[in-house]
């Protein structure tokens, strides 16, 4: 073979394939160099974030544990107590109930105040077995285990579930000697009436309302709720996704204010004497009901007010008939019968339009529209003057009285007295009257207006009236607390409240001499006392029939209100509604009742018959 020039050999070809795969190779090196720098520069910049992340937290924690241990010391450390400590700051201590008493050393005497007793607790995350201490204390607290598992849930984090309330000391004490884990006891303040049956219409009581919310449900303790109550700390805290507490959250505490306490009008000694006789008054003459005020109308301060029946506030739950809570002296809407006539009289002289001498024709019985409006027994007692009228509380004249007055004239004194409208006394809850509109009313209903029938009135309403012409014609707004001490020191003194003058004081003065007669010559006679001078007017009124028009043949009425001439420090409201049995008149039970009180009164305030 020829040997070509100018070709390359075989070594020549493998020596430039070496060339090649040497390149490729320290290209393949470099590559492999670069790239495991990049990554430890990447896993260096994950350290960096890292460590940066964790330097974060640690200063995080370090600053939150300087807050709490330095500059929030105070505040996390009432956090750090027990959560009953807790609970007991979050949940005020509600106001006492005081009336003065000078035999006090401290000068008042508690009519509610709040007494303590106990509330069982379970701190779930340290119950190890809450079979055997649901076993344990079943008995104790009155419960079945299904209601204690249900109180004590299934929350290992929740810190404090309430399992019952209101134990006595031996139940405390015998949940103590048990010495169960998570389970704990704390003292809690529950309202206490320590005279029972005292006053238990003024009071009221404290129970838990329709939304489940424990406060005052009738009496003061409705009414003065808010100043009675307080207002409740509060604590803020951080809960998770869950709802549930976390322990090292943020939280912020205000403490609870306590309640103010009440100072009342009332006089303990004669509310006692009060309750006592109308108690002994319904049941001596097996009467439904009864009810007594005791005014005075100076300035309008309730010395007493008692309903019979009645109820203790203590044991609240155990009445049956829950209109026995119903303070009748302010609720009850009732036709007042020949009370009424001292207003109608009023009325009268005042408008101009008659005197205590003006004289009226009785036949003992007037037709008027149809119907006839007739003395007791249909007595006629012949021409009369007003003020013979009411001292034998003659129907007749009284009707002559309001038709002489006609419908405008009664009209304006019915709002003059206020007797369309709410007296506004601080007691929970007062009934609003209702009187037909007078374009409704028909001559009959004018007629027998002027003896209190076919009308209404509550007894707050009436005494409130009455008081009127006892004070020179100066009406005073009833009200039964005269100041209000709140936690903090401070005191509001509640002053007496003229609300109008409905007649002059010339007018008073001569229907409170005629109010006199009645007492002294009339049928009021039973209420006069000897040595004072009383004044006041007997009423028996008929019942209008719940099942049938007209009234009730079975049912009366009757009342008395009075009060002294000289010195009128007080009118008082007697009513004892549909007593059985004997002569059932004003002059047989109401006014005997109101002398009883009278009498006592009298003697209680130092005051000795005149020779």
């Amino acid at each position: 073979m020829c040997e070509m020039s100018g070709m390359p050999s075989q070594s020549d070809w493998r020596r430039d394939r070496d060339f090649k795969d040497l390149g490729r190779f320290v290209h393949y090196m470099f590559f492999v160099m670069v790239r495991k720098r990049v990554k430890k520069e990447k896993e260096f910049e994950r350290i960096n974030i890292i460590v940066f992340i964790v330097l974060i937290i640690s200063a995080f924690i370090i600053f939150r544990l300087f807050t709490v241990q330095i500059l929030a010391h105070d505040q996390y450390s009432e956090l750090a107590k027990d959560q009953h400590e807790l609970y007991a700051e979050l949940v005020p201590e509600r106001g006492d109930i005081l009336v003065e008493d000078s035999s006090s050393p401290s000068g008042y005497f508690t009519l509610a105040s709040n007494k303590e007793l106990y509330l069982v607790y379970a701190v779930p995350r340290e119950i190890d077995d809450a079979s055997d201490v649901v076993f344990k204390i079943k008995d104790i607290v009155g419960m079945s285990p299904e209601e204690i598992f249900g109180k004590i849930g299934d929350d290992k984090n929740d810190p404090f579930a309430p399992i019952a309330h209101k134990l006595d000391k031996g139940q405390a004490d015998r949940i103590r000697e048990l010495n169960l884990k998570g389970i704990r006891l704390q003292p809690e303040s529950v309202r206490f009436y320590p005279n029972d049956f005292l006053g238990s219409h003024v009071l009221g009581y404290v129970g838990y309302n329709v939304d489940g919310n424990l406060g005052g449900v009738t009496g003061l303790e409705k009414y003065y709720e808010e100043e009675l109550a307080g207002k409740r700390g509060e604590l803020f805290a951080e809960k998770d996704a869950g709802g549930r507490w976390i322990p090292i959250g943020k939280k912020m505490l205000s403490e609870a204010i306590d309640g103010s306490n009440l100072v009342l009008t009332i006089d303990r000694t004669i509310q006692f004497k009060v309750e006592e006789e109308l108690k002994k008054t319904v049941e001596k003459h097996s009467a439904d009901s009864g009810s007594v005020i005791v005014m005075n109308p100076k300035n309008g301060e309730i010395i007493a007010m008692a309903n019979f029946p009645t109820y203790n506030p203590n044991d609240y739950n155990d009445v049956d008939d829950v209109s026995v809570f119903n303070n009748k002296a302010i609720f009850d809407r009732y036709e007042p019968g020949s009370t009424f006539k001292v207003l109608q009289a009023a009325f009268g002289v005042d408008a101009g339009l008659m005197n205590q001498d003006t004289e009226y024709d009785d036949p003992g019985v007037l037709h008027v529209g149809g119907y006839k409006v007739e003395n007791f027994a249909s007595k006629s007692y012949g021409r009369v003057t007003l003020r013979k009228a009411l001292e034998k509380s003659i129907n007749v004249a009284f009707a002559q009285v309001a038709q002489t007055l006609g419908v405008d004239l009664i009209d304006k004194y019915l709002d003059r007295f206020g007797l369309r409208e709410l007296t506004g006394i601080d007691l929970e809850k007062e009934s609003e009257n209702y009187i037909k509109p007078f374009k409704e009313w028909k001559d009959i209903d004018i007629a027998t207006s002027g003896f209190g029938q076919g009308i209404t009135v509550t007894p707050i309403q009436l005494v409130t009236a009455v008081g009127a012409i006892a004070n020179n014609g100066k009406m005073m707004k009833p009200h039964v607390v005269k100041e209000v001490r709140s936690s903090d020191g401070n005191s509001k003194k509640i002053e007496p409240e003229f609300i109008g003058q409905p007649i002059s004081s010339k007018t008073a003065l001569i229907v409170s001499s005629m109010m006199r007669s009645s007492v002294k010559e009339g049928f009021a006679k039973p209420a006069d006392i000897e040595g004072y001078e009383i004044a006041g007017k007997t009423g028996t009124a008929q019942v209008a029939s719940q099942d049938a028009k007209g009234y009730d043949p079975n049912k009366k009425i009757v009342s008395f209100v009075g009060f002294p001439v000289d010195n009128p420090d007080f009118v008082i409201l007697t009513k004892i509604d549909n007593a059985k049995g004997g002569y059932v008149e004003g002059g047989t039970i109401a006014a005997p009742l109101f002398k009883e009180i009278a009498m006592f009164m009298f003697e209680n305030m130092g005051k000795s018959p005149s020779k």
